[in-house]
């Protein structure tokens, strides 16, 4: 599966634009572990219970179906009572670029994140601007890697930080680039406001990339 990740820092100094392939990958079972068994197995079963199974077992098996048997078990073509194979995902970046900001854009952008330039009107423009910027980058990286927009399955749009100020009272933090101007330019689904419920959650809203790596590495 693939898709379009976008992302700018406060340098301002261009657009970075990847596309990342992710793949699905079965785990291989570790040393002296049984391929195809169930990995929520209790360790110390309990009084009774046979050791290695599933401590999900339905209590009351179906019609034909063997008492103890994982709930999670797939039809074929796995062992009756297995669970279904663990998979994480490979991560490639198929390609990736810089995209460079127009001038007046780069230096809006600029005065935003300095205190005293950021009223709403201004605030407001430059986040349409910066969408419709994000957009057309994304559809222009596409075309020249030879790849179908119809192939992308989403764009991950961070946006411009303008404010991160997770200690005040109460703690804020402020992304511009609207995504919803990302999503009618390019036509593909466009998830955005990275930080903001962490902030909402008593987090710093920050940093992002550790969440990628534990879904990468787990």
């Amino acid at each position: 599966m693939r898709y379009v990740g976008v992302m700018t820092g406060t340098s301002v100094d261009g657009l970075d634009v990847a596309l990342v392939d992710v793949s699905p990958q079965r785990e291989s079972p570790q040393r002296g572990e049984r391929e195809g068994a169930c990995s929520l197995a209790c360790k110390s079963p309990q009084r009774g219970e046979r050791e290695g199974a599933c401590s999900l077992a339905c209590k009351s098996p179906q019609r034909g179906e063997r008492e103890g048997a994982c709930p999670l078990a797939c039809e074929s073509p796995q062992r009756e009572g297995a669970c279904p194979p663990s998979e994480t995902s490979a991560v490639a970046i198929a390609e990736a670029a810089t995209v460079s900001f127009p001038t007046a854009l780069a230096k809006n952008l600029r005065d935003l994140c300095s205190p005293g330039a950021d009223d709403v009107a201004r605030v407001g423009a430059a986040d349409a601007l910066l969408g419709d910027f994000i957009g057309t980058s994304v559809v222009e990286c596409l075309r020249l890697w030879g790849v179908s927009r119809r192939e992308v399955r989403a764009i991950g749009c961070h946006g411009q930080t303008i404010r991160h100020h997770p200690s005040a009272t109460p703690p804020f933090t402020v992304q511009i680039g609207d995504a919803n101007r990302v999503a009618e330019i390019t036509s593909i689904d466009t998830v955005a406001d990275f930080r903001r419920r962490d902030i909402a959650a008593g987090g710093e809203g920050a940093p992002l990339a550790p969440l990628f790596h534990a879904a990468l590495f787990r």
